[in-house]
């Protein structure tokens, strides 16, 4: 009971300890609060953002509005200060007797918090709006979202007051739509001090939604709210980029006012819209930078007025231009990056280049030139003599379109007159000398001049004679060469005659003696008239005759023949076609062809023969016809003949009776066998037999009489059913086109098995008495002729008896079993032996055994009168122990 007393006393004194506290709690909430002037707030950073977490709101605890300031110069790029605004409601009850106010600022980049500050100031008991600047961290990537969050955190303290939450205030760094200038292309700089004036129009917020002011940033003009409800800045763009934040889908119009100087304007008004979500829409202005094409002209040699056509893309530029003499015009602002190209007018007085050398430019922000330099175009006046049969000093006059030349020549020479310009007409005459003739060419010695030599030929010939050098070919055709040794050196040269032909030196002054020799010709046996080759030149013909034979060999084909005989064919082929011609050689032997020029090259081939390899001598049969016989040799061995066979039963090779196929008795046996022709010339099959089966031939795909070529295969297949060990022999035998036998044969063995098991059951004992023991032997024995493996022995009353494993054929194994006799023991059970051979078929036997179960008599005790049993006495000890506990068990009830 004094347990009882005392927890009844503490649950009371814990009662009033509660009460005493809630009554506290009451008072404390309902004391009175004074107003206080907040002062200036003192922003803290922290050095960890630990706890942003927790100023992270809730669904329904956002009960706070923070906001971006519109009236803040904002810049929503990296390193840029962004301005926004707490609106604090406060309740003078929740800053009652309290020294400061604090809240605890986030920022948060993505979903990971960037930066804490704590702010603190004194209390305010009314309602206030709080502006306050972040700075964006350099390294802050475009696109990232930067939101704010804020929590009061200390005074008020009372739970809703101090879970007082603000936020998200979120955009886009960079803007959600941002606007970029750039120089040349999307990816080219950005460009600064281009004009902007950008309005947007937010939609109107739904009933009782602060909604999130829209903010134009990056204009020298700050961005601000018009009365028709849109929001406008206007501007040059210092960085080269406008950040726009507001809410998603605010339709915003941009128009580019003023390109920077030097720059073509892109006056278009676009229509864009700030993006729906977290995304970021970038949209670039492109400026191309104005630059001038310059087209220079240097002329050399001459004047003239030169015509250029400039060609750019489009045809806002595209014009013709001239410049007379040396000198230069200008195509003036051409936007950067365009390409043109300047060709000039083709001027026949002038030779034109240019740099570069097509005429095609891409203007450079800095200007583009086109350089020409254009020559003058001059050739040259050649006078040429030529003197045969003597020499002397000719005279030219010359008559150049008013400008007259003289020009001497002594003997054969020539005179040239340079920088005539081209087309201008020249004439030369020579005067006449009467110790020559005098041809000219052209035949009236005027030409126009052109670039390069401009040649009028003057031929002046001696009153001469002509040696006259003849040839005749007997037996062939060839270059025939003659050396001309004429009095002195005026008339010692080389001649060539081809064949039959001849060559003349003319214009020799009669009277000279000249001797004409022939080199010598290994080809030819020569003969001239007059004999030496002398003659002394008289007027009209001189003739030194020459008469060549042509030297002949013979051409010898040889054949040796091994291992056969055969006719070989031969295709000789000789330079030209006169030698060509086809040679037959029965076995071993040779033919001789007569009468072929010397260093002639025959090519003696022979057809092919599939029987035979060749080989011969020289490897690729080619000769030349020499003086003394020339051989082409062939030796011609007959190819290898042969005849293999496989032979296999069910797919395996089993070619002795050591691996033999082991199968059972009645199994069916599937014997192949590939026939091949293992030599390198067709075989003709003689004969086909197997020992097994008389027709083998009708279970093949060729047979006897049938072709086999090199290399290839026939294949048999029969089946037959297992009777007992067999060693099956096919043979197989063939002859080729010389005649030669080749044969094979291969064999196959099968070896029947006969797997049997027997068991023997015994008891120890006939009989058993109820309670007795009987131990039942099993004897297992392999009766068959082939090992046997997990042999294992059960029975149907006792179980599994035991495992045996392998067997060997004749081996006998006892294992043994007992079983306890009852009334329930069956009197016959019996005993069942399994094993598997080799092939896995499973071979069982079984045996029976009986007993007899001697059951034993029961005999009724009499019933006499007595003293109380032990048992008895026991059984109310146990009952007074009973009592005893369940008591016990009461009263703890009663005092718990």
């Amino acid at each position: 009971m004094r347990n009882f007393f005392g927890a009844r006393r503490a649950r009371g004194l814990a009662v009033a300890l509660l009460l005493a506290g809630t009554v506290l709690a009451a008072v404390g909430a309902t004391a009175p609060a004074s107003g206080v002037d907040p002062g200036t707030p003192v922003v803290t950073p922290q050095e960890s953002t630990s706890g942003c977490n927790g100023v992270l709101p809730t669904p329904g605890s956002e009960n706070t509005t923070k906001r971006l300031d519109p009236d803040f110069p904002s810049d929503f790029n990296p390193g840029g200060t962004v301005g926004y605004i707490i609106d604090y409601p406060v309740d003078p009850s929740d800053v009652a007797g309290r020294a400061t106010f604090e809240m605890t600022d986030c920022v948060f980049v993505g979903d990971k918090a960037a930066a804490q500050y704590k702010v603190t100031f004194v209390p305010n008991t009314t309602d206030f709006k709080l502006r306050f600047p972040l700075k964006i961290a350099p390294d802050t990537p475009l696109g990232a979202q930067f939101c704010n969050y804020a929590k009061t955190t200390a005074a008020p303290s009372a739970s809703q007051a101090s879970n007082r939450k603000a936020g998200p205030a979120c955009f886009t760094v960079g803007g959600s739509l941002r606007i970029e200038k750039r120089s040349g292309s999307t990816t080219g700089p950005l460009l600064e001090y281009a004009g902007f004036t950008v309005v947007c129009t937010p939609p109107a917020p739904a009933p009782g939604v602060t909604q999130q002011p829209t903010i134009i940033t990056g204009l020298s003009g700050q961005s601000q709210s018009n009365p028709d409800g849109t929001v406008g800045a206007s501007g040059t763009s210092k960085s080269g980029s406008i950040a726009i934040s507001g809410p998603s889908g605010t339709p915003c119009t941009v128009t580019e006012t003023s390109a920077p100087p030097g720059y073509q304007l892109d006056p278009t008004p676009r229509a864009l819209s700030i993006p729906v979500g977290a995304a970021q829409e970038v949209n670039v202005f492109v400026n191309v930078q104005l630059a001038d094409l310059v087209i220079t002209k240097t002329t050399t040699g001459g004047s003239g007025t030169f015509t250029f056509n400039v060609d750019c893309e489009g045809t806002a530029f595209d014009q013709q231009t001239t410049i007379t003499g040396s000198g230069s015009a200008t195509v003036t602002g051409l936007p950067a990056g365009t390409h043109c190209t300047v060709t000039e007018v083709a001027d026949p007085l002038f030779t034109s280049s240019s740099v570069p050398s097509d005429g095609k430019v891409t203007i450079a922000p800095e200007g583009t030139t086109v350089a020409f330099t254009n020559v003058r175009k001059t050739g040259s006046l050649v006078i040429q003599k030529t003197t045969k049969g003597g020499s002397g000093t000719f005279t030219f006059d010359v008559d150049c379109d008013g400008t007259r030349y003289t020009v001497t020549i002594t003997g054969s020479g020539s005179k040239t007159i340079a920088g005539i310009p081209t087309g201008t007409s020249c004439t030369v005459k020579e005067r006449a000398d009467a110790r020559f003739t005098s041809e000219s060419t052209p035949t009236d010695g005027t030409v126009t001049i052109a670039t390069g030599d401009n040649v009028v030929g003057f031929v002046n010939t001696r009153v001469t004679g002509t040696l006259l050098v003849t040839k005749t070919a007997v037996g062939g055709t060839g270059t025939f060469t003659f050396h001309v040794d004429c009095d002195g050196t005026d008339f010692d040269q080389t001649l060539t005659i081809e064949s039959s032909g001849n060559a003349s030196v003319k214009g020799i002054p009669t009277g000279t003696s000249c001797t004409v020799t022939e080199e010598p010709n290994p080809l030819f046996s020569p003969e001239v008239v007059p004999a030496g080759g002398t003659v002394v030149i008289a007027e009209g013909l001189n003739t030194v005759a020459f008469t060549n034979t042509r030297n002949t060999g013979n051409l010898v084909v040889a054949k040796t023949a091994v291992g056969g005989t055969g006719d070989f064919v031969f295709d000789v082929d000789c330079d030209g076609e006169a030698f060509d011609t086809t040679v037959t050689i029965t076995g071993s032997g040779s033919q001789t062809l007569s009468g072929i020029p010397t260093t002639t090259s025959c090519t003696v081939t022979e057809r092919p023969n599939d029987l035979f390899t060749t080989v011969s001598t020289p490897a690729d049969g080619t000769v030349t016809i020499g003086a003394t016989p020339v051989t082409v040799a062939f030796t011609n061995t007959a190819k290898p003949t042969g005849i293999a066979v496989d032979k296999k039963v069910d797919g395996g090779d089993h070619a002795s009776a050591g691996s033999a196929l082991v199968v059972h008795k009645g199994d069916t046996l599937t014997y192949t066998a590939v026939v091949t022709n293992t030599g390198a010339v067709p075989v003709t099959i003689a004969s086909l037999a197997d020992s097994l089966h008389a027709n083998v031939a009708a279970s093949c795909t060729k047979g006897v009489g049938d072709t086999l070529a090199p290399g290839a295969s026939f294949s048999c297949t029969y089946g037959a059913t297992a009777a007992g060990d067999a060693a099956n022999v096919i043979s197989v035998s063939a002859v080729d086109g010389l005649g030669r036998h080749s044969e094979a044969a291969d064999s196959t063995f099968v070896k029947v098995i006969n797997p049997l098991i027997a068991l023997t059951k015994t008891p120890d004992v006939p009989s058993a008495a109820v309670g007795g023991t009987v131990t039942f032997t099993y004897a297992v024995t392999n009766t068959g002729d082939t090992p046997l493996h997990d042999v294992a022995v059960s029975d149907d009353v006792l179980g599994a008896v035991g495992p045996i494993g392998d067997l060997a054929p004749g081996a006998t194994v006892t294992l043994t079993k007992s079983e306890v006799a009852d009334g329930t023991t069956p009197t016959h059970n019996v005993g069942t032996v399994v094993g598997t051979d080799q092939l896995g078929l499973v071979v069982t036997a079984s045996a029976g055994a009986d007993i007899v179960v001697v059951a034993a008599e029961v005999i009724e005790l009499p019933k006499t009168g007595g003293p109380i049993s032990t048992l008895t006495l026991l059984g109310l000890g146990l009952l007074t122990a009973g009592l005893v506990l369940l008591g016990t068990t009461w009263r703890r009830r009663e005092l718990i």
